[in-house]
């Protein structure tokens, strides 16, 4: 607002204006209206920086939820594998091995040692427990993470024979050109 907008309001008013006291009250008028930018600047910048944690943040857990469904595939798998070649059912398999690695012995040793026999036990009904939580829908799930990025696999060896198709287009071409220069 002008200085003469407010002094003709307040005459309107039947006021008497004092020009000192209209100049001080302008500029503070001036001043709080600079804090106020100032203010929503750093408002501003605040929001955007607290955007960009936010959004820096689900990539982060969306990055670990990947990496953390790769890590389920692939154990599966392995336990999968794994019962096969020792002739055990798959769930028998996973127990035994987890219990072996989380008990810190082999197989040996914990058939003749008392005490890594009695850990082991316990360990194998824990994996058990455990395996229980993933639910009934696991294996599917797993395997469904298997195939989604078998897709991922297939494609990039189909760009990858695509740009050899490319080069190899590209040199026949060249060669012809060539051919014809020296005619």
């Amino acid at each position: 607002m002008s200085e003469q907008t407010i002094e003709s309001y307040l005459v309107k008013l039947g006021f008497s204006v004092e020009q000192s006291g209209l100049t001080k009250f302008n500029q503070t008028l001036a001043e709080v209206n600079k804090k106020m930018s100032a203010s929503v600047g750093t408002l501003a910048g605040d929001f955007f920086k607290l955007q960009f944690t936010l959004t820096s943040g689900m990539l982060a857990i969306g990055a670990a939820s990947v990496s953390a469904m790769a890590s389920f595939a692939d154990f599966d798998k392995q336990m999968r594998l794994g019962a096969m070649g020792a002739l055990m059912s798959k769930d028998n398999f996973t127990q035994l091995n987890e219990a072996l690695k989380m008990t810190g012995v082999t197989l040996a040793q914990a058939s003749w040692d008392e005490e890594s026999h009695t850990r082991v036990l316990a360990n194998m009904q824990l994996v058990a427990a455990l395996n229980k939580q993933l639910g009934p829908d696991a294996e599917k799930n797993a395997r469904g993470i298997r195939d989604f990025r078998n897709e991922f696999v297939q494609l990039q060896e189909e760009l990858k024979y695509l740009s050899f198709g490319i080069g190899s287009d590209l040199f026949a071409k060249l060669l012809v050109m060539v051919r014809r220069k020296r005619l």
